[in-house]
């Protein structure tokens, strides 16, 4: 049986930066294994190319996610990298650190081992493979968003990741560096590749870990060679919030009920994974324009061939730039700190195509959604298969106050598109429209047009009580060994994109299991020399 000293499950954001940091201990075997391909598809990398690696199955998990459990609704599809890098090979590169009082929410769910001192910390680390730029070129239209919402109270920040806590706007930074996207495989796995203790595997699917006597010893694993046990002295599931639950739960950590009506056994009873799921609730409005100012044409017919031969070329161009370019933090309820975010980009999308087009007229659009939603839902596997992907249900208009926030966030942006001199360039809002006028119409706007943050976490809830899944060091409770470190620990929503969040949790998460591994080498060397 191969072992490792350490066992990674899951290359996306977290996996990546743990198999960087991890690794850099030279005695430490690090073994990082992916489900899916390799990063290499030359679209993961173009910034501009992320709509069509998103229609490409190979790199993507297309979860299902219903509104409610037992609801008669269609389920939607939230989308999940599936390759190197994970969702930080297929997102829209936008760098959003958080304010200090995000971090200050989470430590008050954990402890002070993750407060703002600690997370700032580890974003100082992760800048520093990294790579994070401004946008190279200003677009007048998003000058105009930026004045328009000065005028409503937002202070021009030319870093909008500045520790404040204010209400801003600014074009934001993202992860492109000399037009190429800067994924976490190309950011902290690439640099680190060759290291002789780090094998990275990718194409295999883990089932399950294996428990010896209450502790983890290993995963059981599914690839071209069929299945297998590899073994380790620690397992860290890094799959996501959708990913890692599955994998407790197929290993018999779980809600007892759940498993036995599945035929798995219990290792512990822990209802509390795959609970707890969270998300932002987005939706996206657009506008006609009566300028020339929109980038639409540059994204279709002879020009957009023009622009990709430049991008191969050079890197330059349009299609080396992230898809939003302008983010604002706003707040609809009067209170100082923001509530709620917009991302603006210079073009709108053809919604009446079935493959990605921008509409034949000048447009421009912006995704709005609220920051902290109340609303909790869950995800559960549905068979012993780990070929069945685990499905979710998530009600985001279940709380009264989540639907007023909904409803003041468009219409806040609408009051941004109606002040000079944004107003100045808009003919008309094309969606939702403005038939959508009463709060139970905007509600069903969200309802029919609305989609995911892709910010998904929560499952895996960390903190100090005892329903939570991983204690505040990240280890799984009840059984020794494991440890979960993704966007599934988290016990709030990290306001805003949540691709920096995930990085600065899984460094600070890798300080902890450091110092672990640290001290039970000391207290085996101590034992074996009594």
């Amino acid at each position: 049986m191969e072992r490792f000293d350490i066992i990674i499950v899951g290359g996306g954001a977290a996996g990546c930066v743990l198999a960087n940091r991890l690794s850099d201990m030279e005695e430490c075997r690090v073994l990082l294994i992916e489900a899916g391909p390799s990063d290499r598809h030359p679209m993961i990398h173009m910034p501009k190319g992320v709509g069509r690696i998103l229609s490409d199955p190979r790199y993507v998990w297309p979860f299902r996610v219903g509104h409610a459990e037992g609801a008669n609704v269609p389920p939607a599809f939230w989308v999940r990298g599936k390759t190197l890098g994970g969702s930080s090979s297929t997102n829209g590169m936008m760098y959003v650190r958080g304010q200090p009082a995000d971090y200050s929410d989470f430590a008050v769910a954990t402890s002070e081992d993750w407060n703002w001192s600690a997370i700032e910390a580890a974003y100082d680390g992760v800048e520093r493979y990294l790579k994070v730029s401004q946008p190279v070129r200003h677009q007048s239209a998003l000058d105009r968003v930026i004045a328009a919402a000065e005028k409503l109270g937002l202070a021009r920040a030319d870093d909008p990741n500045r520790p404040d806590d204010q209400a801003k706007v600014g074009y934001c930074p993202q992860t492109v560096w000399r037009g190429r996207r800067q994924s976490a495989a190309v950011a902290f796995l690439d640099p680190v590749r060759r290291r002789a203790n780090l094998t990275v595997r990718t194409g295999i699917t883990v089932d399950r870990v294996v428990f010896e006597r209450g502790r983890a010893i290993g995963v059981e694993v599914i690839g071209s060679a069929g299945r297998e046990v590899v073994a380790a002295n620690r397992i860290i599931l890094a799959g996501g919030t959708f990913g890692s639950p599955a994998v407790l739960q197929r290993s018999g950590i779980g809600d007892s009920g759940l498993l036995k009506r599945l035929g798995i056994h219990a290792v512990v009873d822990r209802p509390a994974v795959g609970r707890n799921l969270f998300e932002h609730c987005a939706i996206t409005v657009q506008w006609r324009l009566n300028a020339p100012v929109s980038r639409n044409a540059d994204y279709g017919g002879w020009r957009l061939g023009l622009h990709a031969a430049r991008w191969f070329v050079a890197r330059g161009g349009p299609l080396g730039t992230a898809t939003f370019d302008v983010g604002g933090w706003f707040s609809t309820d009067g209170s100082s700190r923001p509530n709620a975010q917009f991302l603006a980009a210079p073009h709108s999308i053809d919604r009446s195509k079935k493959t990605m087009a921008t509409e034949p007229f000048p447009g421009m659009q912006m995704v709005i959604y609220p920051l902290r939603p109340r609303a909790r839902g869950s995800i559960a596997i549905t068979s012993r298969n780990p070929e069945d992907l685990p499905t979710g249900a998530l009600d985001y208009f279940a709380d009264a106050d989540d639907r007023r926030e909904l409803v003041e966030t468009l219409r806040w942006i609408r009051r941004l598109a109606a002040t000079a001199p944004l107003a100045d360039i808009i003919a008309e809002e094309t969606r939702p429209g403005p038939q959508v006028a009463g709060d139970d119409e905007i509600i069903e706007a969200y309802r029919s047009l609305g989609t995911p943050g892709y910010h998904a976490a929560g499952t895996c809830r960390m903190g100090a009580d005892a329903d939570a899944v991983v204690d505040c060091s990240t280890r799984v409770n009840g059984v020794d060994g494991l440890h979960v470190v993704d966007l599934s620990i988290a016990p709030v929503m990290p306001a805003g994109n949540t691709f920096g969040p995930v990085c600065a949790l899984a460094w600070r998460a890798a300080d902890l299991i450091i110092a672990q591994h640290h001290h039970d080498q000391r207290r085996t060397a101590t034992r074996q020399a009594a």
